[in-house]
């Protein structure tokens, strides 16, 4: 979304039409929220656990994300989704404590209160992602609605909390209260989920370099 209130999206300018591709649904933070998100991802680096940017690239932004699904044509999601993301500038999005996903690898994040504003927001996406004419399929159950659990990723393979929470209390004393200030749609390339959808699993976001080459074809210029 840009600074005008539109949306601000970052898509490829050439793509075939019938490849369906998955995207994500972002909401990036204000800035002094996002540098105390990269505080403490500097904090779980000096403790002796890899931060979720080790793996994305150092361009890698703090974020909460909507749904991920899959269209063959993001320009056309980008334009049946103005209209819901145009209210989501300025929302308030707290992030309230330390949580860890339930596997061997045990993700960690910083939980987003569930305020009324923002499950409404997320309500709102999926039920016109939904829509025949919206053209999207592959909608992720993890992001649905009474299924998603709002978060801000720390850390990809955090195997020992302990070392996550004393990361975390020594540098920020939370809650990090923060407003959005962009949306993105973030186009994610297939071969980097299939090991999750392999498994069943919630996408990690995990990215490679050709990921991370993307993200700057599709990002470049973001003053989000």
């Amino acid at each position: 979304m840009a600074h005008n209130g539109t949306m601000d999206v970052r898509i490829p300018t050439q793509r075939s039409a019938q490849a369906a591709e998955h995207f994500a649904v972002l909401l990036h933070l204000d800035d002094p929220a996002e540098q105390r998100v990269h505080r403490i991802w500097d904090a779980l680096d000096d403790h002796g656990t890899r931060p979720v940017r080790w793996s994305h690239g150092p361009e890698y932004r703090p974020h909460v994300t909507l749904a991920i699904a899959r269209a063959p044509d993001l320009g056309h999601v980008e334009s049946v989704l103005e209209p819901v993301l145009a209210r989501a500038r300025g929302l308030a999005v707290d992030l309230t404590a330390v949580g860890f996903f339930v596997s061997d690898k045990a993700p960690a994040f910083l939980a987003v209160s569930p305020t009324v504003d923002l499950v409404t927001l997320h309500r709102d996406v999926h039920a016109v992602l939904d829509q025949d004419h919206a053209r999207v399929h592959g909608n992720w159950p993890y992001y649905r609605p009474g299924t998603w659990l709002p978060h801000c990723t720390l850390a990809m393979d955090a195997d020992t909390p302990g070392t996550v929470t004393s990361a975390v209390g020594s540098v920020e004393d939370l809650p990090i209260r923060a407003t959005v200030s962009a949306v993105r749609l973030e186009p994610m390339p297939e071969q980097l989920l299939r090991p999750a959808l392999s498994r069943g699993a919630e996408p990690q976001h995990r990215a490679g370099p050709q990921h991370r080459r993307l993200r700057r074809r599709f990002l470049a210029g973001d003053a989000g």
